[in-house]
């Protein structure tokens, strides 16, 4: 059995995190995510890892704080104690320190759309500009940031057409709710 491991913060879950857990769980039997979490993070980690779960409900999410220095070193050796003696055959990123931290846990790399040629965003970028970077987030991450509008009024009064207008420039549906 081939046991896949990625890490990452997924603050928040975009379309580049859900290619990379996609393209790892082509490769792997097992996969594992670790969810990283800082406690004063906006976003909870609980919240993320639900996010993927709901994506990737074949792969196993751990929730890990965050409180260790950014170097692969301690990374590679958090990795291992979560995994409990689990040693994985295959480290999945698109991140620079992937290389090392694959070797320190005596793991094969596979490094997936380093160059974000696929989905050129970062979350450091989606957290800047939210509103901009709109279309690369994953639909629970929508769900969870998107506003509900609700629009009331008589018959004949341009509910529907303004329901309609609203959601084709903010680009997400519209329902009308008749009572």
């Amino acid at each position: 059995m081939i046991l896949g491991v990625t890490v990452g913060k997924f603050y928040p879950f975009h379309k580049g995190h859900d290619y990379l857990i996609r393209e790892a769980k082509k490769k792997v039997d097992r996969l594992i995510v670790l969810a990283c979490y800082k406690t004063n993070q906006a976003v909870a980690g609980s919240v993320r890892a639900e996010w993927i779960r709901f994506l990737h409900p074949d792969a196993e999410v751990i929730e890990v704080l965050d409180d260790l220095p950014e170097a692969p070193e301690p990374w590679a050796q958090r990795t291992l104690e979560v995994l409990s003696g689990r040693k994985p055959d295959i480290a999945f990123t698109s991140e620079d320190y992937g290389e090392p931290w694959a070797k320190l846990m005596g793991s094969q790399h596979c490094a997936v759309d380093r160059q974000r040629l696929k989905f050129p965003i970062s979350g450091t970028q989606l957290r800047s500009h939210l509103a901009e970077h709109w279309q690369m987030l994953t639909p629970p991450a929508k769900a969870y940031f998107a506003k509900r509008v609700c629009v009331l009024g008589v018959e004949s009064s341009g509910t529907t057409t303004l329901a309609r207008s609203l959601a084709q420039h903010y680009q997400t549906i519209g329902d009308k709710l008749r009572l």
